[in-house]
């Protein structure tokens, strides 16, 4: 097992006021920090402390996490942005969120969750949004059923089909389902699909865009093409899928990054390795008692007349403002020179107030949900936003490297020069010989050195190298 995923009654012994203290207390940390390295290793804790006590979800949802994590041996940073996902789109667009400057947002997300090939990524995420894809054949079931009684009673058949959930589909064929859906969940499991497909239709310029458009949820969004004219009043678009380490750097082909696509993704890329299948029985009370919080969620979120919008109190905006200014805005200002970070730090912003949506909506029973929201949802939003700070910043780093490596023998060994040597102490071409030795030979480590030394290491001379 996975040692941060380690599963014992933590979770559950430990209340929610008790986590939401603790994340408080780490968030204030970070925003009275001005030690760069401190700060990581704040972020890193963070990240840690929610995989492995799930502290941003209520006793519920974590003894669920805890317990099919456990079950099918894989990590919870592969269960965390799929359950998001599934109560997201149970959100739908008729429940939005407003802060006091006027800034209104929904509960749109487009996640990605990254791993190796066998790691459990696709059973994790398949299992989060089967309530989803239940709450869709019911309504597809439903439709065919009034169709067809229509038609036996040659009554014109009006109705529109609604989607929730689609794994495939067209530009058009996704326009056109959005146009007469409250909400849609586009599934891709590997999605560089999703890229790819766009790209089809790149000699237009105008299918990222497209998506961009959605992504900001509040646009009314009217196109023009060649083949048809678009428009989509208020549509809601929620994506997930899964890629591999090695095709990240098809996220920023074609200049996905410099339009802003790639920046509006959140990645999760947990420690993950392939693990011994276990024969413990799923708790099937447990996945009941999921799907049936999810399908509550669908319904009450469902059952208003008119838009519903959730506003911040006084003090809610201020916890959001100090976070923004002393954390966001700050590691802007440090990374000044990284452009595509500053982008992300700025999407991530926005993502607040997604978040802190979900979480209320989550921990509220309420179906008016009338009072102000909770200071504890903005600390779990805040929290959230932290957590995909870091894999964002992860996801760039292996993004540089695997541009930098030549082949797979650049990346073996780096990978092992970074692990028996830390950063900034001298080596010698000798011990690098000895580092590598049984895995490369001293030919290869050469032409290692030589090629692709300048990005990876500082030659300092006389055989003599620094990792970077």
């Amino acid at each position: 097992m996975i040692k941060q995923q380690r599963k014992d009654n933590k979770n559950v012994v430990t209340s929610s006021i008790e986590h939401v203290e603790n994340l408080t207390a780490i968030i204030s940390s970070l925003e009275n920090s001005d030690d760069n390295q401190f700060t990581n290793n704040l972020v890193k804790q963070l990240v840690n402390y929610i995989e492995s006590d799930l502290p941003i979800f209520n006793s519920n949802y974590r003894e669920i996490i805890s317990n099919i994590c456990d079950t099918f041996n894989a990590p919870t940073g592969f269960y965390i942005p799929s359950v998001l996902t599934a109560i997201s789109t149970a959100i739908g667009k008729d429940v939005t969120i407003q802060d006091c400057r006027g800034v209104k947002e929904k509960a749109v997300l487009y996640m990605c969750i990254v791993g190796s090939s066998g790691v459990g990524k696709t059973p994790a995420i398949k299992w989060c949004l089967k309530p989803i894809q239940d709450i869709n054949a019911k309504h597809r079931k439903a439709y065919e059923q009034a169709k067809t009684e229509a038609e036996k009673n040659e009554i014109e058949f009006t109705e529109n089909r609604k989607s929730l959930f689609i794994t495939d589909a067209t530009i058009e064929a996704l326009i056109s389902n959005l146009e007469h859906s409250k909400g849609i969940l586009y599934f891709r499991d590997e999605i560089i699909g999703w890229l790819k497909d766009m790209n089809k239709y790149r000699s237009s310029g105008s299918d990222d865009l497209l998506f961009m458009q959605m992504w900001n949820s509040n646009d009314t969004i009217s196109m023009e093409r060649k083949t048809q004219s678009i428009f989509i009043e208020n549509p809601y678009l929620n994506v997930l899928g899964s890629t591999q380490p090695k095709r990240l750097g098809e996220f920023t082909k074609n200049g996905a990054s410099e339009s802003g696509f790639f920046q509006r993704i959140l990645f999760t890329y947990p420690d993950a390795k392939i693990e011994d299948r276990t024969n413990k029985k799923e708790n099937k009370e447990l996945k009941k008692f999921y799907s049936n919080l999810i399908t509550k969620t669908y319904d009450d979120c469902r059952s208003f007349e008119n838009e519903i919008t959730l506003q911040l109190s006084k003090n809610g905006n201020n916890m959001i403002t100090n976070f923004v200014n002393n954390f966001i805005k700050k590691q802007q200002r440090l990374f000044r020179r990284n452009d595509l970070l500053i982008e992300i730090l700025s999407k991530l912003e926005t993502y607040i107030l997604r978040f802190t949506l979900i979480f209320e909506v989550m921990d509220t029973d309420e179906i008016n949900w009338t009072k102000d929201v909770s200071e504890k949802s903005i600390i779990k939003a805040i929290s959230t936003v932290i957590y995909f700070y870091y894999y964002s910043q992860k996801i760039i780093h292996t993004n540089e490297q695997n541009s930098i490596y030549e082949n797979t023998s650049d990346r073996i060994i780096h990978s092992l020069l970074s692990k028996h040597i830390a950063k900034g102490i001298t080596f010698s071409k000798a011990e690098a010989i000895r580092v590598v030795k049984g895995q490369t030979s001293a030919v290869t480590l050469n032409k290692h050195l030589k090629h692709t030394g300048k990005f990876l290491y500082e030659d300092l001379g006389g055989g003599k190298y620094q990792i970077l």
